[in-house]
């Protein structure tokens, strides 16, 4: 499960790494080009965001949970039947294991999270753009890290008509596929500074 739980979390942070992409599109022609621009122009408009979400794993199982984000620097994943969670709290990302009751940090900077959450989401060469179009009633663009595109493709989608952060699929270099569906989008909404902490491992606190 907790293989599994890694997933997820490249799953999400892969919409962290594209957020910022527009710079190499050079495989596009201009109306793709003008979708990309439009559907990162909608992105960026979004200062805090709350969602449910359904992800359906690569081995086949769903899990559920809510997706909080308040730019610059906080970011929330918290699944309703499994004990992992995911927090920014502006300085450093943490992965918490409530099973173990183990917690994880890294600095905010060191991680894919970190393209998400900044401030100002400026041009980036990390990410090639590879397709973009209309798929029913979605609009969608779909990259590949730019110096190792054999590690796998992010599919970012947006409903079209009004434009909103719908879903997004990853598919890893061994072709598992990870599928993130948000429903009950709330936008620019103020959310709890309490979300931004992560648990303590009971341990650190006999420790103080």
């Amino acid at each position: 499960m907790r293989y599994v739980a890694k997933i997820a979390l490249s799953a999400v942070l892969w919409v962290a790494a594209a957020l910022p992409a527009t710079a190499q599109t050079e495989t596009l022609d201009t109306p793709q080009r003008i979708l990309v621009q439009e559907i990162l122009a909608e992105i960026r408009r979004i200062d805090t965001l709350q969602a449910d979400f359904v992800q359906v794993n690569p081995n086949g199982s769903r899990w559920t949970g809510t997706f909080y984000l308040d730019r610059p620097g906080h970011m929330r994943i918290e699944y309703d039947n499994e004990p992992y969670l995911y927090v920014a709290d502006g300085s450093f990302l943490s992965y918490y294991d409530g099973e173990l009751d183990q917690r994880s940090d890294i600095p905010l900077g060191q991680s894919l999270a970190d393209f998400f959450v900044r401030e100002q989401i400026g041009l980036d060469d990390d990410v090639t753009v590879v397709d973009a179009g209309h798929s029913g009633a979605s609009v969608y663009a779909t990259v590949v890290q730019t110096d190792d595109p054999g590690a796998g493709t992010l599919t970012l989608y947006l409903t079209d008509q009004p434009r909103a952060l719908e879903r997004w699929v990853v598919v890893d270099g061994q072709g598992q596929r990870t599928e993130v569906t948000l429903t009950s989008r709330q936008t620019n909404i103020p959310l709890s500074g309490d979300l931004w902490r992560a648990p303590r491992p009971e341990r650190d606190y006999r420790n103080d």
